[in-house]
C-alpha cells in the first residue's frame, strides 16, 4: 500500500482528498502546513506528496525545493496542486522539483490517475537534484567598536527564524571574540580546539564544537583566552568552511578587526562580504583605505554590501555624505538602539529581545535582502 502526503492549509480539501485517496488504496498523510509538512516527510519519506502552492509561511514550491535537497526526501514522487493554470506555473513547479502538476479545483478521479502515472515511472530517470551548498556571509570591518559582533550575531538569529533551519556562527576574532557571550553560551570547545596541530577537524569534530542556541544558531567560539592564531590557522580556516556549508543553509562570520591571514582566509571565502561603517569620520576614513585592499579579493561589486549602522544617538555624518566618499551605495541602514546595551549584558541578541524595534527590524530586512539576492 503506497503511503500518500497530502499538504494542504485549507481543511476541507485535505478532508476530501483524504477520503478519495484512502478509498484508492492509499495510505493517506495529512499536514495543514508547509513546515509540518516537511517534518513528516523527514521523519517517515512517503511514496508520494501532494503539495498545494499557496500556503502561509512557506509555499508549495519551496516545500518542493526542500525535499528534493534532503536525502531522505529527494526521490519521492511530487504532484503540485495550484490555482495557476499558466504555462509559467507549471515551468515553476516542475523546476522545483515536482514531477507533475494539476490546476485546482481538482476532480478526485483526476488525482488518483496521475499519483499511480506518476508513482509508476521509474525514479531513476528523474532528475538528480544535488544537496545545495550554504551561503558563507563575512560581517567585517578594520575599525573595532562599531557593532560588528552584534550585527553578525543578530544576523544569525535572523536567517534562523527565515530558514527555520539551523544555522552557524563562526568567531574568528582570536584576541576578543564575544560572540558566545553575546548569546550567554558556554563553549567548552572551541574554534582553538578544532585547529589544533595535528588535529583532524572532520564533521563529528566539528559538531562536538558547535555549541547550541534556542534561536536555531550553532556557534563555534573564539577561545575564551585571548591567544594568537597558530601559523596554520587561515588553512584549517580552510577547510573548515565547505564542512560549515554543507550542514547549513547560512554561516555567518564575526571577524577581527584587522586583515591577518585568518580575516583574509574568511574574506576570501565569503559568498557575501558585509562591510560595516559607522557615521563618524574615524571609521568611514577606515573603511576608505581597507576598500581597495577587498576588491582584491576578487568579490563582484554585488557581493560586496556596505552596512551603515548607527552606533550613536546621533550620526555625525549623513547617510549620502558615507556612500559618495565610498563611491558605492549603502545597502543597508541600522538604526541606533538604546536597549542594544542591556540586551548584550543579558546575553540576549536585541531581534529576539525586541523584535519590533527599528534596529531589529532592520537587520531582519537585511537578511531577507540577502536571501533574496541569492535566490535571485
Amino acid at each position: 500500500m503506497p503511503t500518500v502526503l497530502i499538504i494542504d492549509d485549507d481543511h476541507s480539501v485535505l478532508k476530501l482528498l483524504d477520503f478519495a485517496m484512502s478509498n484508492a488504496g492509499f495510505q493517506v498523510v495529512l499536514a495543514g502546513d508547509g513546515m509540518s509538512g516537511l517534518e513528516k516527510a523527514q521523519a517517515s519519506p512517503p511514496d508520494l506528496a501532494i503539495v498545494d502552492v499557496m500556503m502561509p509561511d512557506l509555499d508549495g514550491y519551496e516545500v518542493c525545493r526542500r525535499l528534493r535537497a534532503d536525502p531522505r526526501t529527494a526521490n519521492i514522487a511530487i504532484i503540485v496542486l495550484t490555482a495557476r493554470a499558466q504555462a509559467v506555473d507549471r515551468e515553476t513547479a516542475l523546476k522545483a522539483g515536482a514531477d507533475d502538476y494539476l490546476v485546482k479545483p481538482v476532480m478526485p478521479e483526476d488525482l488518483i490517475r496521475m499519483a499511480q502515472e506518476v508513482l509508476a515511472r521509474p525514479r531513476a530517470a528523474g532528475p538528480v537534484v544535488e544537496h545545495p551548498q550554504g551561503r558563507f556571509v563575512t560581517v567585517f570591518s578594520l575599525r573595532g567598536g562599531i557593532g560588528v559582533t552584534s550585527l553578525a550575531v543578530n544576523l544569525a538569529v535572523a536567517f534562523a527564524h527565515l530558514r527555520k533551519k539551523e544555522v552557524a556562527l563562526l568567531d574568528l576574532n582570536f584576541l576578543s571574540g564575544h560572540v558566545a557571550l553575546m548569546l550567554n553560551l558556554k563553549a567548552h570547545l572551541t574554534l582553538a580546539n578544532l585547529l589544533e596541530p595535528g588535529g583532524k577537524a572532520d564533521e563529528q569534530a566539528l559538531d562536538r564544537c558547535l555549541v547550541r542556541h534556542s534561536s536555531g544558531v550553532r556557534v563555534l567560539a573564539a577561545p575564551p583566552q585571548p591567544m594568537m592564531p597558530a601559523p596554520d590557522s587561515a588553512r584549517g580556516v580552510e577547510h573548515i568552511v565547505p564542512l560549515l556549508k554543507g550542514n547549513f543553509p547560512y554561516i555567518v562570520t564575526d571577524t577581527a578587526p584587522s586583515l591577518d591571514a585568518v580575516t583574509r582566509a574568511a574574506l576570501t571565502a565569503c559568498d557575501v562580504l558585509i562591510v560595516v561603517v559607522a557615521a563618524e569620520v574615524q571609521a568611514l576614513h577606515t573603511a576608505i583605505a581597507s576598500l581597495p585592499v577587498l576588491k582584491t579579493l576578487g568579490h563582484a561589486d554585488e557581493d560586496l554590501w556596505l552596512v551603515l549602522n548607527q552606533n550613536t544617538p546621533q550620526p555625525s555624518l549623513p547617510e549620502q555624505m558615507v556612500s559618495k566618499a565610498l563611491q558605492r551605495p549603502v545597502r543597508a541602514q541600522i538604526p541606533y538602539e538604546p536597549a542594544l546595551p542591556q540586551a548584550i549584558q543579558r546575553g540576549v541578541p536585541l531581534i529576539l529581545d525586541k523584535p519590533r524595534s527599528p534596529m531589529a527590524i532592520a537587520i531582519a530586512r537585511l537578511a531577507y535582502q540577502i536571501d533574496r539576492h541569492f535566490e535571485s
